[in-house]
């Protein structure tokens, strides 16, 4: 793992569920978003075990290199009343794209954006697929592009 300490120019953001009962501060740095364990295992609903054993079992089977998919960042937290920084692990979900892609559109979810005002789904099941594939194989300098196709699909409410 690489320790590449705190970032001055990354930014922290903050994504909270309509209902309150998921809220993740992410660091965002060269458009990748960077997770602790703990972050995971919240997004998911997962102990933090499961997170661990996935994730050793990704760099063991190389499906991930942990050079460059994982740094310590410096993490602020009060502890007993007094404030300490420690370094904790942390995963780049951009590593793998298709992660990434499907984080994307369980946030969309969490978020009811894949649902229309009549409470119908947006999408098909087969087109949540496509869209996270063609999201996953696209060209990361297309990001525009991506981005103004998927603001048009969640745009046409149908209603």
């Amino acid at each position: 793992m690489s320790n590449i300490g705190p970032v001055p120019s990354g930014e922290i953001a903050l994504y909270e569920a309509p209902d309150g009962q998921i809220r993740l501060d992410v660091r965002l740095e060269q458009e990748t978003v960077w997770l602790s364990q703990a972050q995971m295992a919240e997004l998911f609903g997962r102990e933090r075990s499961v997170i661990t054993k996935h994730l050793r079992n990704v760099f063991a089977k190389g499906e991930l290199a942990a050079e460059g998919t994982s740094a310590k960042l410096a993490q602020v937290q009060t502890e007993g009343g007094r404030t300490v920084t420690r370094e904790v692990d942390h995963y780049s979900l951009d590593g793998n794209k298709r992660i990434g892609s499907l984080l994307f559109l369980e946030y969309l979810r969490l978020n009811g954006a894949l649902l229309r005002s009549d409470s119908k789904p947006r999408f098909a099941d087969n087109a949540l697929v496509a869209l996270a594939l063609l999201v996953a194989e696209s060209d990361a300098r297309h990001k525009l592009l991506m981005t103004r196709v998927i603001l048009n699909l969640l745009g046409d409410d149908g209603a």
